[in-house]
């Protein structure tokens, strides 16, 4: 989910590669200005441990994912701010790719489920000490990673919970949250992000039932900010999960997320504010809400997205096209997609996203020659467990083009290529999905 900056053009930022220096390990540096610049370890966790620990300064680690839109706000935005390029003075910053197999070992150790993740670690210290998920206002991090670099009460439960959190112990965070949690005065500043951190875990273990309830009692009196956001759009994701028991309590969640979504005097990024326009959309198609109504949501939404992008710059216009993407289909509104995903596929030669986005576009307008053409592009330039996920799009369109021996080939390289990775509890569904459908083609190839 994401949030609003300053004007990029205010700082002149750009990213200075070839400042940077030696490229082992590989790095990217952030420049606010021509004076500084926020050197950024990549994909290699043991240098950025050993450059922490010989900076004695805490390490802030990002999981990230190229096709994850609040990743790139995060990076785009956040990471150019001069508050933030400042921060490399007392802490050393790392970003980890989850898509690429060198990373995987440092996955197996701290379980990341969403993204972006947040994990600083104290520079004595193996275990990560704060867990974040999703992106953060600039005052936010800086908050965050200023509080870090202060002294800790080991006592304290919220901390016991973030660390518990950090290593994936989700029952010992949530006793840890919860405790917190009833130390704490409601619409104290505090607990917005303890009430964040608690419904986070509840969801990860399942828990939608007794997350939509603790939504729907403490997010009227939450401090407005980034983690209200998070707190409004869980509980609508929840609500949805749990079907028909969940719709009652969608309205009052979706008033909530809109009228925080239209405040402007609330500090959020433009994701964020997003986000909850995705949610309410989501929700509203959920309980089979009036038509006009869910189109008059997406209106606004798409026309917000436009107006933030016409002001963006560089690759930060990009952070929007994952929700322009969904707003356009949700109108209808397919050649403004393509023209869209067509200009940013252009501006981004490497970037397999526009190609994918493409060719979902042109799934749902029936063109399943052209998309089929961009899906190609976009399995050219991709990598990792995404690969997958861009599969299942082509072989979506050779089904719907009732091409079964080419969704025949399709399949098999799938379940070829699913061999080569490490596979998520979803992308084994996935998998076993495309072996029943193969299973059934082969039945019906092999009798015509």
């Amino acid at each position: 989910m994401g949030r609003p900056m300053k004007s990029a053009s205010v700082f002149a930022i750009a990213v200075a590669l070839s400042a940077c220096g030696p490229k082992a390990p590989p790095q990217t540096c952030f420049a606010a200005n021509s004076m500084r610049q926020l050197t950024v370890i990549e994909d290699n966790f043991d240098a950025a441990r050993a450059a922490a620990a010989k900076r004695k300064v805490p390490l802030v680690v990002e999981a990230w994912a190229p096709w994850c839109h609040t990743c790139r706000s995060l990076r785009e935005v956040v990471m150019r701010d001069p508050q933030i390029v400042n921060l490399g003075d007392v802490v050393q910053f790392a970003t980890l790719d989850v898509d690429r197999k060198e990373n995987e070992a440092f996955l197996e150790r701290f379980p990341v489920k969403s993204l972006p993740t947040i994990l600083i670690f104290d520079p004595n210290d193996d275990v990560p000490a704060v867990k974040w998920l999703g992106a953060l206002t600039v005052d936010e991090f800086q908050s965050l990673i200023r509080g870090q670099t202060a002294k800790h009460d080991d006592h304290d439960p919220f901390a016991e919970g973030d660390t518990a959190s950090a290593v994936g112990d989700n029952p010992r965070a949530i006793r840890a949250y919860r405790t917190s949690l009833s130390k704490l005065k409601v619409g104290s500043p505090e607990e917005a992000r303890v009430v964040d951190s608690l419904v986070a875990r509840l969801t990860e273990m399942g828990a939608h039932v007794e997350c939509l309830r603790l939504v729907r009692e403490r997010q009227a009196a939450l401090h407005n900010g980034t983690s209200r956001v998070n707190v409004i759009t869980t509980g609508l994701l929840s609500a949805i999960e749990l079907e028909e028991s969940g719709h009652e309590a969608m309205p009052a969640l979706e008033q909530a997320a809109l009228e925080l979504a239209r405040d402007q005097k609330v500090k959020l990024l433009a994701d964020d504010r997003s986000a909850l326009f995705e949610a309410v959309v989501a929700a509203m198609k959920a309980r089979k809400a009036d038509d006009a109504q869910r189109r008059a949501v997406a209106l606004e939404w798409s026309t917000f997205l436009e107006g933030a992008a016409e002001h963006a710059v560089g690759k930060t216009r990009a952070v929007f096209d994952a929700h322009r993407t969904v707003a356009y289909l949700e109108l209808g509104e397919f050649k403004r997609a393509q023209k869209m995903l067509e200009a940013s596929a252009l501006a981004d030669p490497a970037d397999y996203n526009p190609h994918a986005r493409l060719a979902a576009v042109h799934l749902a307008a029936g063109h399943f020659d052209v998309g089929l053409s961009a899906i190609e592009r976009a399995l050219a330039l991709s990598y990792g467990p995404r690969k997958l996920r861009i599969f299942k799009t082509k072989i979506e369109l050779l089904a719907k083009k009732s091409d079964g021996k080419a969704e025949q080939s399709a399949i098999k390289a799938a379940l070829t290529y699913a061999k080569t990775i490490k596979l998520t509890p979803s992308h084994e569904r996935l998998v076993f999905a495309w072996g029943q459908r193969q299973s059934k083609l082969a039945a019906q190839l092999g009798s015509e």
